[in-house]
C-alpha cells in the first residue's frame, strides 16, 4: 500500500505513478485495487479518475472502466503536424508585427547581463 501525505492530492499521486510506469499503457485501472494501493475511499478514487480523465492522462470506456492511454503513433504525428502549422503561422505573424526598437532593446541588455553574472567573470566574452 502506498501511503500518501494528507495534503497530497490523490490524482497527483496516481498521475505520478502512471508517468513512472507503475501502470503501463493500456492497463485497466481497477477501482478496488486503487482503493487498496492508495488507502482511499471509493469516492476519492472516482474523483481522482475523473480528474485524470479530464486531463487526458487516462481514458474512459463506458461500462468497462478507466484505462491508461496507449501511445498512438498516428495521433502523435497528427498532433505534431498541427503544432508545426500553428506555431509556424504564429511566428510569421509575430515577425511581421515586430518593430525595430523591440529587437534593439533586448540586444542592449546582453552586455549588462554578461557583466553582472558572477559565474561569467574570467570566462571571456560571449
Amino acid at each position: 500500500m502506498r501511503r500518501r501525505k494528507p495534503n497530497k492530492d490523490l490524482s497527483d499521486l496516481l498521475a505520478a505513478d502512471i508517468r513512472a510506469g507503475v501502470y503501463s499503457p493500456g492497463s485497466w485501472l481497477k477501482q478496488i485495487d486503487l482503493q487498496r494501493r492508495y488507502d482511499a475511499s471509493r469516492s476519492e478514487i472516482r474523483k481522482s479518475l475523473e480528474t485524470l480523465f479530464t486531463k487526458r492522462i487516462i481514458r474512459y470506456e463506458p461500462n468497462r472502466g478507466y484505462y491508461v492511454h496507449r501511445e498512438d503513433g498516428a495521433a502523435t504525428d497528427e498532433i505534431r503536424d498541427i503544432r508545426i502549422m500553428l506555431e509556424t503561422s504564429a511566428a510569421e505573424v509575430m515577425v511581421k508585427k515586430v518593430q525595430q526598437d523591440q529587437i534593439d532593446g533586448p540586444l542592449h541588455l546582453g552586455p549588462a547581463i554578461h557583466r553582472s553574472d558572477p559565474q561569467r567573470k574570467g570566462h571571456g566574452d560571449l
